[in-house]
């Protein structure tokens, strides 16, 4: 504790009296004076009389953070009942073992499906089988990483960082000369190798930069350089007076908001007006279907689902967790059995209940309030097995009209 007495500690003294406050500090040293070898309690932490039994304060001698200062720690159990977040499985597709898998897909896909079958029989069975196939070769991992990894970071960073951390504890064990100037090489070489790293990965990865360097990338690579990392979290939502703290309040505010914007309630009236007209004008669309024996009504083939798959990328799956490298390594024998599958669907113009629908991802909008929902972007994650039949669709419309209406040029914009 101080042994002095100043008008900064009488205002700070007066100050928690009159918020009825309480210092959790025990008189436990927070500070190091490198100079005099003594310490001291300049960092105060101050909190409200309700909670102030409930605090647990302590202090962390174990590292300094390049700084004279110690960590502090404030735990408070308040009673709050602490919810497990939504951690997503993650195919780890680089220590996959691929032949293996390609070797079980061949054993499961050899089974073959019955025309006769629903829709959604037919799926399940051709999902379940890639499944078990990738479950007992592809490992998965079912947590974030919890160390921030930023792309300048080297062997050299982590020596520098050791040795000032060594320098600062011999310091504090015994204050002598040559060791307080041994810690003040240590801290600015640490600092200098530091900034180093960081210019000469930063000119690495301008010298990288390309015509076919997108823009995203080179600011997902300046957030990566300043640290910047958002944990999966949303914090309390608020809105109309409501908190929503748990995570079902909050999914069910998020759903609401969402909800809303789809309506198109955001709309002006001549906005309004034109949808009303185009969804009365199109209302039975979805039942029109003519016989007309036409090119476009035909089968999908095996090699229009091969294109498809040639022009597929990595992305995250949805709820079925299937992905589009699984389907880029299958054998033909289970290929043959997704082509059934796309083929059921696109004569009876039904599908699979899986694919209607979605994994939504809310994400906060840069710059943004975080604690209102209408502030969220949602990513909808949907089965890829329904996304490849679009694609091969896709295809099979570009094709067309590459060949019968070349001049046009629709193809490009589909």
């Amino acid at each position: 504790m101080s042994k002095q007495t100043d008008l900064n500690g009488e205002a700070v003294e007066e100050m928690i009296n009159d918020q009825m406050l309480v210092c959790l500090n025990n008189g436990y040293g927070t500070r190091l004076n490198i100079y005099k070898n003594e310490m001291s309690c300049i960092d105060l932490t101050l909190v409200d009389k309700n909670i102030a039994s409930r605090c647990e304060w302590t202090v962390d001698e174990s590292t300094s953070i390049g700084s004279d200062h110690f960590p502090i720690t404030c735990q408070i159990d308040i009673g709050f009942k602490i919810e497990q977040g939504y951690i997503p499985h993650r195919w780890v597709f680089k220590k996959a073992d691929w032949e293996k898998y390609v070797e079980l897909c061949k054993e499961i896909g050899s089974l073959s499906i019955d025309n006769e079958q629903s829709i959604d029989e037919i799926n399940g069975i051709v999902s379940s089988s890639i499944l078990l196939a990738a479950s007992q070769s592809i490992p998965i991992s079912q947590s974030f990483k919890k160390q921030i990894n930023v792309p300048w970071w080297n062997d050299k960073c982590s020596e520098a960082i050791k040795d000032r951390n060594r320098a600062f504890k011999l310091l504090g064990r015994t204050l002598t000369m040559d060791n307080l100037i041994s810690y003040q090489r240590k801290k600015a070489i640490a600092r200098k190798v530091i900034k180093e790293a960081k210019r000469e990965s930063w000119r690495q990865f301008c010298s990288s930069i390309g015509k076919e360097t997108s823009l995203n990338q080179v600011w997902m690579m300046i957030r990566k350089m300043v640290g910047k990392y958002k944990p999966p979290h949303i914090p309390v939502l608020m809105k109309d007076g409501i908190n929503a703290i748990s995570d079902i309040d909050k999914a069910n505010m998020l759903n609401k908001a969402f909800a809303d914007i789809h309506k198109g309630s955001h709309l002006e009236e001549r906005f309004k007006k034109r949808k009303e007209e185009v969804l009365k004008a199109n209302k039975n669309v979805l039942n029109q279907k003519e016989q007309n024996m036409s090119i476009m009504d035909a089968d999908f083939s095996m090699s229009e689902l091969k294109r498809a798959l040639n022009n597929t990328a990595y992305s995250a799956p949805g709820s079925d967790n299937l992905c589009y490298v699984m389907f880029r390594k299958l054998p033909d024998n289970v290929l043959e059995n997704i082509l059934s599958l796309f083929n059921k669907v696109w004569n009876e113009g039904n599908l699979p209940t899986i694919w209607k629908g979605a994994t939504i991802l809310p994400f906060p909008k840069p710059g943004k309030d975080a604690t209102s929902p209408g502030n969220y972007r949602p990513i909808a994650l949907t089965s890829h097995l329904g996304k490849l039949m679009g694609k091969t669709h896709s295809s099979e419309i570009k094709l067309f009209l590459r060949i019968y209406q070349p001049s046009k040029g629709i193809s490009n914009r589909i």
